[in-house]
Protein backbone atom coordinates (compact mmCIF):
# COMPACT_ATOMS: atom_id res chain seq x y z
CA UNK A 1 0.00 0.00 0.00
CA UNK A 2 3.03 2.43 0.69
CA UNK A 3 4.11 2.23 -2.88
CA UNK A 4 0.57 3.26 -4.50
CA UNK A 5 -0.87 5.44 -6.00
CA UNK A 6 -4.21 6.75 -5.18
CA UNK A 7 -6.54 8.43 -7.48
CA UNK A 8 -10.34 9.83 -6.98
CA UNK A 9 -12.73 10.61 -9.75
CA UNK A 10 -15.53 12.96 -9.17
CA UNK A 11 -18.92 12.42 -11.26
CA UNK A 12 -21.68 15.19 -11.92
CA UNK A 13 -23.56 15.85 -14.05
CA UNK A 14 -21.43 18.18 -15.82
CA UNK A 15 -19.62 14.91 -17.29
CA UNK A 16 -21.78 13.79 -19.52
CA UNK A 17 -21.68 16.28 -22.06
CA UNK A 18 -18.09 15.86 -21.98
CA UNK A 19 -17.88 12.37 -23.58
CA UNK A 20 -20.01 13.99 -26.52
CA UNK A 21 -17.28 16.80 -26.86
CA UNK A 22 -14.91 14.89 -29.80
CA UNK A 23 -17.29 14.87 -32.27
CA UNK A 24 -18.89 17.81 -31.85
CA UNK A 25 -14.98 19.42 -31.82
CA UNK A 26 -14.16 17.25 -34.94
CA UNK A 27 -17.34 18.05 -37.10
CA UNK A 28 -17.42 21.67 -36.32
CA UNK A 29 -13.26 22.88 -35.98
CA UNK A 30 -11.45 20.87 -38.09
CA UNK A 31 -10.88 23.90 -41.12
CA UNK A 32 -7.42 25.58 -39.96
CA UNK A 33 -6.93 27.55 -43.22
CA UNK A 34 -6.05 31.36 -43.48
CA UNK A 35 -3.33 31.00 -40.90
CA UNK A 36 0.37 30.55 -42.10
CA UNK A 37 2.06 27.87 -40.10
CA UNK A 38 4.92 25.50 -40.35
CA UNK A 39 5.14 21.70 -39.07
CA UNK A 40 7.67 19.32 -39.22
CA UNK A 41 7.07 15.82 -39.03
CA UNK A 42 9.90 13.95 -37.39
CA UNK A 43 9.78 9.84 -38.32
CA UNK A 44 11.29 7.07 -36.11
CA UNK A 45 13.17 5.09 -39.24
CA UNK A 46 15.10 2.45 -36.54
CA UNK A 47 14.93 -0.98 -36.76
CA UNK A 48 12.73 -1.48 -33.38
CA UNK A 49 10.19 -0.90 -35.94
CA UNK A 50 8.91 -3.12 -38.66
CA UNK A 51 8.63 -2.06 -42.15
CA UNK A 52 4.59 -2.39 -42.14
CA UNK A 53 4.73 0.03 -39.12
CA UNK A 54 7.07 2.03 -40.43
CA UNK A 55 4.18 2.31 -43.70
CA UNK A 56 1.71 3.27 -40.69
CA UNK A 57 3.61 6.13 -39.61
CA UNK A 58 3.84 7.01 -43.05
CA UNK A 59 0.07 6.79 -43.89
CA UNK A 60 -0.36 8.83 -40.99
CA UNK A 61 1.83 11.47 -41.71
CA UNK A 62 0.00 11.51 -45.52
CA UNK A 63 -3.18 11.25 -43.44
CA UNK A 64 -2.50 14.26 -41.50
CA UNK A 65 -1.39 16.58 -44.47
CA UNK A 66 -4.28 15.71 -46.06
CA UNK A 67 -6.35 17.90 -43.71
CA UNK A 68 -4.06 21.37 -43.83
CA UNK A 69 -4.42 24.01 -46.30
CA UNK A 70 -0.85 23.70 -47.53
CA UNK A 71 1.05 25.71 -50.40
CA UNK A 72 3.06 28.68 -51.32
CA UNK A 73 0.74 31.32 -50.43
CA UNK A 74 1.72 33.67 -47.66
CA UNK A 75 -1.26 32.36 -45.61
CA UNK A 76 -0.77 28.66 -46.44
CA UNK A 77 0.81 25.48 -44.07
CA UNK A 78 4.49 24.83 -44.96
CA UNK A 79 5.41 20.82 -44.05
CA UNK A 80 8.64 19.68 -43.84
CA UNK A 81 9.01 15.84 -42.53
CA UNK A 82 12.62 14.10 -41.14
CA UNK A 83 13.65 10.97 -40.30
CA UNK A 84 16.25 9.58 -38.05
CA UNK A 85 17.79 6.30 -36.81
CA UNK A 86 21.66 6.35 -36.25
CA UNK A 87 21.61 10.55 -37.74
CA UNK A 88 18.75 12.27 -38.86
CA UNK A 89 17.78 13.03 -42.45
CA UNK A 90 15.49 16.02 -44.10
CA UNK A 91 13.25 13.96 -46.36
CA UNK A 92 11.33 17.05 -47.36
CA UNK A 93 12.12 20.47 -46.69
CA UNK A 94 9.63 23.61 -45.98
CA UNK A 95 10.48 25.34 -49.16
CA UNK A 96 9.49 22.21 -51.14
CA UNK A 97 5.74 21.53 -49.55
CA UNK A 98 4.52 23.74 -52.29
CA UNK A 99 1.87 21.26 -53.90
CA UNK A 100 -0.12 19.53 -52.25
CA UNK A 101 0.03 16.07 -54.20
CA UNK A 102 3.11 16.86 -54.93
CA UNK A 103 4.04 16.35 -51.41
CA UNK A 104 1.84 13.52 -50.23
CA UNK A 105 3.14 11.33 -53.56
CA UNK A 106 7.13 11.83 -51.80
CA UNK A 107 6.08 11.10 -48.49
CA UNK A 108 4.81 7.75 -49.78
CA UNK A 109 8.24 7.37 -51.21
CA UNK A 110 10.36 7.94 -48.27
CA UNK A 111 12.02 4.70 -47.06
CA UNK A 112 12.94 3.07 -43.50
CA UNK A 113 16.50 3.21 -43.11
CA UNK A 114 17.38 1.24 -39.40
CA UNK A 115 19.44 1.99 -37.11
CA UNK A 116 19.39 3.25 -33.60
CA UNK A 117 16.79 6.62 -32.07
CA UNK A 118 18.56 9.56 -32.39
CA UNK A 119 15.90 11.86 -31.50
CA UNK A 120 18.17 14.26 -30.32
CA UNK A 121 19.38 14.60 -33.79
CA UNK A 122 16.05 14.89 -35.36
CA UNK A 123 14.93 17.55 -33.09
CA UNK A 124 18.20 19.74 -33.75
CA UNK A 125 17.36 19.13 -37.46
CA UNK A 126 14.22 20.48 -37.03
CA UNK A 127 14.98 23.78 -34.85
CA UNK A 128 17.66 24.01 -38.45
CA UNK A 129 14.57 23.46 -40.85
CA UNK A 130 12.10 25.74 -39.62
CA UNK A 131 14.54 28.49 -38.34
CA UNK A 132 16.72 29.10 -41.69
CA UNK A 133 15.27 31.32 -44.46
CA UNK A 134 17.10 28.88 -46.85
CA UNK A 135 14.79 26.22 -46.28
CA UNK A 136 11.62 27.85 -46.81
CA UNK A 137 11.32 29.11 -43.24
CA UNK A 138 9.43 32.56 -42.69
CA UNK A 139 9.85 34.97 -39.85
CA UNK A 140 6.55 35.34 -37.22
CA UNK A 141 4.79 32.07 -38.35
CA UNK A 142 4.03 29.72 -35.62
CA UNK A 143 6.26 26.71 -36.16
CA UNK A 144 5.84 23.18 -34.42
CA UNK A 145 7.03 19.94 -34.80
CA UNK A 146 5.42 16.48 -34.19
CA UNK A 147 7.60 13.57 -33.45
CA UNK A 148 6.76 10.26 -33.83
CA UNK A 149 8.64 6.99 -31.71
CA UNK A 150 7.80 3.94 -29.93
CA UNK A 151 10.87 3.66 -28.44
CA UNK A 152 13.78 5.03 -25.97
CA UNK A 153 16.26 8.01 -27.77
CA UNK A 154 19.99 6.62 -27.75
CA UNK A 155 21.10 9.93 -25.24
CA UNK A 156 18.08 10.93 -23.30
CA UNK A 157 20.26 13.43 -21.92
CA UNK A 158 21.39 15.41 -25.65
CA UNK A 159 17.63 14.37 -26.35
CA UNK A 160 16.53 16.95 -23.17
CA UNK A 161 18.48 19.81 -24.10
CA UNK A 162 18.04 19.57 -28.05
CA UNK A 163 14.11 19.92 -26.45
CA UNK A 164 15.07 22.74 -24.55
CA UNK A 165 16.56 24.65 -27.34
CA UNK A 166 13.45 23.76 -29.70
CA UNK A 167 10.97 25.43 -27.11
CA UNK A 168 13.27 28.83 -26.29
CA UNK A 169 13.89 28.86 -30.09
CA UNK A 170 9.55 29.34 -30.28
CA UNK A 171 8.97 25.87 -31.34
CA UNK A 172 6.12 23.61 -29.80
CA UNK A 173 6.78 20.03 -29.63
CA UNK A 174 3.97 17.63 -29.91
CA UNK A 175 4.89 13.63 -29.32
CA UNK A 176 3.01 10.31 -29.95
CA UNK A 177 4.54 7.92 -27.93
CA UNK A 178 3.35 4.21 -29.71
CA UNK A 179 3.14 1.00 -27.81
CA UNK A 180 4.07 -0.25 -24.42
CA UNK A 181 8.34 -0.04 -25.21
CA UNK A 182 8.51 3.88 -24.47
CA UNK A 183 10.04 5.70 -21.78
CA UNK A 184 7.20 7.86 -20.60
CA UNK A 185 9.32 9.79 -18.64
CA UNK A 186 11.54 10.91 -21.69
CA UNK A 187 8.44 12.20 -23.86
CA UNK A 188 7.15 14.07 -21.23
CA UNK A 189 10.66 16.37 -21.53
CA UNK A 190 10.79 16.19 -24.48
CA UNK A 191 7.08 17.42 -25.58
CA UNK A 192 5.97 20.91 -25.05
CA UNK A 193 3.40 22.29 -22.14
CA UNK A 194 0.61 21.76 -21.25
CA UNK A 195 1.32 18.03 -20.99
CA UNK A 196 -2.65 16.85 -21.45
CA UNK A 197 -2.25 18.55 -25.37
CA UNK A 198 1.40 18.00 -26.47
CA UNK A 199 2.22 14.19 -25.13
CA UNK A 200 -0.39 11.73 -26.88
CA UNK A 201 -0.15 8.08 -27.01
CA UNK A 202 -1.13 5.02 -29.04
CA UNK A 203 -0.91 1.67 -27.84
CA UNK A 204 -0.25 0.12 -31.02
CA UNK A 205 0.21 1.11 -34.81
CA UNK A 206 -3.26 -0.02 -35.87
CA UNK A 207 -4.41 2.17 -33.71
CA UNK A 208 -2.82 5.56 -34.85
CA UNK A 209 -5.73 6.08 -37.53
CA UNK A 210 -7.67 6.63 -33.60
CA UNK A 211 -5.61 10.02 -32.59
CA UNK A 212 -5.52 11.83 -36.02
CA UNK A 213 -8.66 13.82 -34.98
CA UNK A 214 -7.22 14.33 -31.47
CA UNK A 215 -4.09 15.70 -33.39
CA UNK A 216 -5.90 17.87 -35.71
CA UNK A 217 -7.85 19.96 -32.91
CA UNK A 218 -5.04 20.45 -31.00
CA UNK A 219 -2.46 21.49 -33.72
CA UNK A 220 -5.14 23.77 -35.25
CA UNK A 221 -5.65 25.06 -32.26
CA UNK A 222 -1.79 26.53 -32.12
CA UNK A 223 -1.97 27.55 -35.51
CA UNK A 224 -4.73 29.78 -35.36
CA UNK A 225 -5.05 32.95 -33.94
CA UNK A 226 -8.51 34.42 -34.61
CA UNK A 227 -10.35 34.47 -31.65
CA UNK A 228 -13.27 33.34 -33.46
CA UNK A 229 -11.94 30.30 -34.84
CA UNK A 230 -9.82 29.41 -31.65
CA UNK A 231 -10.94 25.99 -29.70
CA UNK A 232 -12.18 26.84 -25.98
CA UNK A 233 -9.56 26.00 -23.46
CA UNK A 234 -11.78 23.65 -21.82
CA UNK A 235 -12.95 21.82 -24.59
CA UNK A 236 -9.21 21.05 -25.24
CA UNK A 237 -8.83 19.96 -21.67
CA UNK A 238 -11.96 17.91 -22.02
CA UNK A 239 -10.08 15.87 -24.99
CA UNK A 240 -8.80 12.10 -23.86
CA UNK A 241 -4.91 12.44 -23.79
CA UNK A 242 -5.03 8.81 -25.16
CA UNK A 243 -6.71 6.91 -27.66
CA UNK A 244 -10.34 5.86 -26.51
CA UNK A 245 -10.55 2.78 -27.73
CA UNK A 246 -7.47 1.06 -27.02
CA UNK A 247 -6.98 -2.53 -26.37
CA UNK A 248 -7.05 -3.72 -22.76
CA UNK A 249 -3.95 -5.91 -22.62
CA UNK A 250 -1.97 -2.48 -24.08
CA UNK A 251 -2.92 -0.48 -21.51
CA UNK A 252 -2.61 -1.98 -18.26
CA UNK A 253 1.07 -2.25 -17.46
CA UNK A 254 0.34 -3.76 -14.28
CA UNK A 255 0.87 -0.83 -11.99
CA UNK A 256 -0.41 -0.94 -8.29
CA UNK A 257 -2.85 1.85 -7.61
CA UNK A 258 -5.56 2.41 -5.57
CA UNK A 259 -8.51 4.25 -7.66
CA UNK A 260 -12.05 5.49 -6.20
CA UNK A 261 -15.03 6.25 -8.05
CA UNK A 262 -17.49 9.07 -6.80
CA UNK A 263 -20.48 8.50 -8.62
CA UNK A 264 -23.08 11.42 -8.75
CA UNK A 265 -26.57 9.60 -8.01
CA UNK A 266 -28.21 12.84 -7.56
CA UNK A 267 -31.84 13.32 -9.31
CA UNK A 268 -30.27 15.95 -11.73
CA UNK A 269 -29.30 12.84 -13.73
CA UNK A 270 -31.15 10.45 -15.90
CA UNK A 271 -31.19 6.74 -15.62
CA UNK A 272 -29.46 6.37 -18.75
CA UNK A 273 -27.02 8.98 -18.23
CA UNK A 274 -26.27 6.98 -15.13
CA UNK A 275 -25.19 4.13 -16.38
CA UNK A 276 -22.74 6.11 -19.08
CA UNK A 277 -20.73 6.87 -15.91
CA UNK A 278 -19.23 3.05 -14.96
CA UNK A 279 -18.75 2.66 -19.20
CA UNK A 280 -16.84 4.96 -20.58
CA UNK A 281 -13.94 3.45 -22.34
CA UNK A 282 -11.82 7.04 -21.84
CA UNK A 283 -11.90 6.92 -18.08
CA UNK A 284 -11.60 3.13 -18.15
CA UNK A 285 -7.79 3.94 -20.32
CA UNK A 286 -6.73 6.71 -18.64
CA UNK A 287 -7.52 5.37 -14.96
CA UNK A 288 -5.33 2.47 -16.01
CA UNK A 289 -2.18 4.33 -17.41
CA UNK A 290 -2.26 7.10 -14.87
CA UNK A 291 -0.38 4.57 -12.33
CA UNK A 292 2.21 3.91 -14.66
CA UNK A 293 2.35 8.17 -15.95
CA UNK A 294 2.57 9.51 -12.37
CA UNK A 295 5.41 10.62 -10.90
CA UNK A 296 5.37 9.54 -7.04
CA UNK A 297 5.38 12.72 -5.15
CA UNK A 298 6.95 11.64 -1.46
CA UNK A 299 9.95 9.88 -0.42
CA UNK A 300 9.72 7.00 -2.72
CA UNK A 301 10.62 9.63 -6.11
CA UNK A 302 14.11 9.35 -4.98
CA UNK A 303 16.26 6.10 -4.54
CA UNK A 304 19.74 7.73 -3.80
CA UNK A 305 20.83 6.80 0.34
CA UNK A 306 23.53 9.01 -0.33
CA UNK A 307 23.55 11.81 2.34
CA UNK A 308 23.58 14.87 0.37
CA UNK A 309 23.56 18.65 1.00
CA UNK A 310 21.83 20.96 -1.45
CA UNK A 311 22.04 24.53 -1.29
CA UNK A 312 19.82 26.49 -4.16
CA UNK A 313 21.52 30.02 -4.89
CA UNK A 314 19.74 32.88 -5.39
CA UNK A 315 20.65 36.52 -6.68
CA UNK A 316 17.41 37.93 -5.62
CA UNK A 317 18.69 41.61 -6.06
CA UNK A 318 19.42 40.72 -9.93
CA UNK A 319 15.65 38.75 -10.28
CA UNK A 320 13.79 41.40 -8.23
CA UNK A 321 10.52 39.87 -5.92
CA UNK A 322 8.53 39.02 -9.08
CA UNK A 323 10.94 36.33 -10.12
CA UNK A 324 12.20 35.37 -6.48
CA UNK A 325 8.94 34.46 -5.58
CA UNK A 326 8.55 31.91 -8.86
CA UNK A 327 12.34 30.32 -8.25
CA UNK A 328 11.76 29.67 -4.69
CA UNK A 329 7.79 28.37 -5.36
CA UNK A 330 9.78 25.90 -7.51
CA UNK A 331 12.36 24.65 -5.00
CA UNK A 332 9.65 23.95 -2.36
CA UNK A 333 8.29 21.68 -4.60
CA UNK A 334 11.68 19.98 -4.75
CA UNK A 335 11.76 19.53 -1.42
CA UNK A 336 8.08 18.20 -1.27
CA UNK A 337 9.09 15.19 -3.69
CA UNK A 338 11.81 14.28 -1.54
CA UNK A 339 10.06 13.86 1.30
CA UNK A 340 10.40 13.61 5.12
CA UNK A 341 12.65 10.29 5.07
CA UNK A 342 15.42 11.00 2.55
CA UNK A 343 18.82 11.28 2.59
CA UNK A 344 19.34 15.43 1.33
CA UNK A 345 18.88 18.44 3.19
CA UNK A 346 18.24 21.68 1.63
CA UNK A 347 19.09 24.88 2.40
CA UNK A 348 19.22 28.60 0.51
CA UNK A 349 21.74 31.50 -0.23
CA UNK A 350 21.02 35.01 -1.09
CA UNK A 351 22.76 37.90 -2.32
CA UNK A 352 22.38 41.08 -0.61
CA UNK A 353 23.13 44.83 -1.60
CA UNK A 354 26.54 45.98 -1.00
CA UNK A 355 26.44 48.01 2.50
CA UNK A 356 29.03 50.47 1.00
CA UNK A 357 26.32 51.68 -1.46
CA UNK A 358 23.69 52.60 0.87
CA UNK A 359 23.18 56.55 1.22
CA UNK A 360 21.53 57.72 4.54
CA UNK A 361 19.56 61.55 4.40
CA UNK A 362 21.93 63.94 4.99
CA UNK A 363 25.24 61.93 3.93
CA UNK A 364 26.38 64.00 0.85
CA UNK A 365 25.45 67.85 1.01
CA UNK A 366 26.60 68.02 -3.23
CA UNK A 367 23.88 67.67 -5.06
CA UNK A 368 25.67 66.09 -8.23
CA UNK A 369 28.15 63.36 -6.09
CA UNK A 370 24.64 62.27 -4.39
CA UNK A 371 22.61 62.02 -7.94
CA UNK A 372 26.30 60.09 -9.26
CA UNK A 373 25.92 58.13 -6.14
CA UNK A 374 22.18 56.66 -6.82
CA UNK A 375 23.15 56.36 -10.40
CA UNK A 376 26.03 54.47 -9.63
CA UNK A 377 24.85 51.88 -8.02
CA UNK A 378 25.91 48.24 -8.38
CA UNK A 379 24.37 44.97 -7.66
CA UNK A 380 26.73 42.31 -6.25
CA UNK A 381 28.31 40.05 -8.99
CA UNK A 382 27.67 36.16 -9.40
CA UNK A 383 31.32 35.43 -8.23
CA UNK A 384 30.26 36.95 -4.35
CA UNK A 385 27.22 34.38 -4.44
CA UNK A 386 29.86 31.58 -5.32
CA UNK A 387 32.69 33.25 -2.21
CA UNK A 388 29.96 33.37 0.09
CA UNK A 389 28.87 30.06 -0.69
CA UNK A 390 32.80 29.03 -0.31
CA UNK A 391 32.59 30.56 3.27
CA UNK A 392 29.45 28.74 4.69
CA UNK A 393 31.01 25.15 3.35
CA UNK A 394 33.97 26.10 5.43
CA UNK A 395 31.92 27.12 8.50
CA UNK A 396 29.66 24.53 8.32
CA UNK A 397 32.89 21.95 7.51
CA UNK A 398 34.50 22.86 11.11
CA UNK A 399 31.06 22.75 12.74
CA UNK A 400 30.83 18.77 11.92
CA UNK A 401 33.20 15.76 12.36
CA UNK A 402 31.50 14.23 9.13
CA UNK A 403 31.40 17.12 6.48
CA UNK A 404 33.43 15.16 4.37
CA UNK A 405 31.33 12.47 4.06
CA UNK A 406 28.31 14.73 2.82
CA UNK A 407 27.84 15.31 -1.27
CA UNK A 408 27.07 18.71 -1.79
CA UNK A 409 25.52 19.96 -4.40
CA UNK A 410 25.02 23.52 -5.44
CA UNK A 411 21.63 24.51 -7.37
CA UNK A 412 22.36 28.13 -9.33
CA UNK A 413 19.28 30.02 -10.80
CA UNK A 414 20.45 32.90 -13.66
CA UNK A 415 18.61 34.77 -16.70
CA UNK A 416 19.63 37.13 -18.73
CA UNK A 417 19.89 39.65 -16.71
CA UNK A 418 23.36 38.52 -14.95
CA UNK A 419 26.73 39.06 -16.00
CA UNK A 420 28.72 35.87 -16.96
CA UNK A 421 31.62 37.46 -18.01
CA UNK A 422 33.12 39.20 -14.37
CA UNK A 423 36.55 38.53 -13.73
CA UNK A 424 36.28 37.11 -10.76
CA UNK A 425 33.49 34.74 -11.55
CA UNK A 426 35.90 31.75 -12.81
CA UNK A 427 38.19 31.81 -10.05
CA UNK A 428 35.28 31.70 -7.39
CA UNK A 429 33.67 28.99 -9.01
CA UNK A 430 37.32 26.97 -9.63
CA UNK A 431 37.42 26.96 -6.01
CA UNK A 432 33.74 25.36 -4.81
CA UNK A 433 34.44 22.88 -7.27
CA UNK A 434 37.64 22.36 -5.95
CA UNK A 435 36.08 21.86 -2.58
CA UNK A 436 34.22 18.79 -4.05
CA UNK A 437 30.43 20.95 -4.72
CA UNK A 438 28.55 19.42 -7.58
CA UNK A 439 27.20 22.75 -9.44
CA UNK A 440 23.87 22.48 -11.18
CA UNK A 441 22.61 26.15 -13.38
CA UNK A 442 19.07 26.39 -13.96
CA UNK A 443 18.53 28.82 -16.83
CA UNK A 444 15.66 30.44 -17.83
CA UNK A 445 14.93 31.83 -20.47
CA UNK A 446 16.49 32.37 -24.38
CA UNK A 447 18.39 35.26 -23.45
CA UNK A 448 21.38 33.42 -21.57
CA UNK A 449 24.70 33.60 -23.25
CA UNK A 450 25.33 29.67 -23.57
CA UNK A 451 29.44 29.70 -24.03
CA UNK A 452 30.10 31.97 -21.46
CA UNK A 453 27.77 30.09 -18.93
CA UNK A 454 29.47 26.66 -20.36
CA UNK A 455 33.20 28.42 -19.76
CA UNK A 456 32.58 30.40 -16.46
CA UNK A 457 30.12 27.99 -14.59
CA UNK A 458 29.24 24.25 -16.50
CA UNK A 459 33.13 24.28 -17.62
CA UNK A 460 31.56 21.66 -20.41
CA UNK A 461 29.53 19.78 -18.57
CA UNK A 462 26.13 19.92 -20.34
CA UNK A 463 24.19 17.71 -18.01
CA UNK A 464 24.71 20.32 -15.61
CA UNK A 465 22.92 22.73 -17.17
CA UNK A 466 18.71 22.60 -17.01
CA UNK A 467 16.65 24.67 -19.19
CA UNK A 468 13.03 25.92 -19.02
CA UNK A 469 11.59 28.55 -21.12
CA UNK A 470 9.83 31.03 -18.90
CA UNK A 471 9.09 31.82 -15.10
CA UNK A 472 5.74 30.66 -15.63
CA UNK A 473 7.36 27.09 -16.67
CA UNK A 474 9.82 27.05 -13.63
CA UNK A 475 7.83 25.23 -11.05
CA UNK A 476 6.41 22.52 -13.93
CA UNK A 477 9.51 21.83 -15.41
CA UNK A 478 12.58 22.38 -12.97
CA UNK A 479 12.02 19.91 -10.50
CA UNK A 480 11.82 16.69 -11.93
CA UNK A 481 14.48 17.61 -14.18
CA UNK A 482 16.66 18.36 -11.19
CA UNK A 483 15.80 15.43 -9.06
CA UNK A 484 16.30 13.28 -12.21
CA UNK A 485 20.12 14.31 -12.05
CA UNK A 486 20.06 14.46 -8.09
CA UNK A 487 18.76 10.88 -7.79
CA UNK A 488 21.18 8.13 -8.55
CA UNK A 489 17.91 5.75 -10.23
CA UNK A 490 14.88 6.49 -12.23
CA UNK A 491 11.29 7.46 -11.06
CA UNK A 492 9.46 4.00 -10.70
CA UNK A 493 7.10 2.14 -8.45
CA UNK A 494 8.90 -0.35 -6.73
CA UNK A 495 7.61 -3.84 -6.33
CA UNK A 496 7.04 -5.26 -3.05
Amino acid sequence: MANSCIYTFLFSALFIPVLGIRRELNESHMNCSGTPAEIIFMIDSSTSIWPPHFGKQIKFVQDMIEQFDVGPGPDQIRIGVVSFSNNAHVDIHLRESTNKRDLLARVGRIKQISGNTNISDALYMTMKEVLWSNNGARQGVKKFGILMTDGRSQNRTATQIAADYCRQSGIDLFVIGIGHRIDYKELLAISSLPTEKFLIFSPTYNSLITIENQLKIRACNFVLTAENNRLFESDLMALPALSPTPSEENVCWNKKADVFFLLDSSSSIKMNNFQKQSTTKILTYKACTAANQTLPRDHDTCYSSEETEVIFMIAATHLGFAKTKQVLRSITEVVDRLGTHSPFTVGTLFDDCPANQEVWPGSIDNKQELINRILNFKYRPLSSLFHRLESSHEEMSSQSSTGGDIRKVAVLFIDHTMDLNERELHKEVNEVILEGTQIYVVVIGKKVNMPLLQQNIARGNVNSIIVVPSYDTLVDMMPSRLLSRLCKRPFNVVET
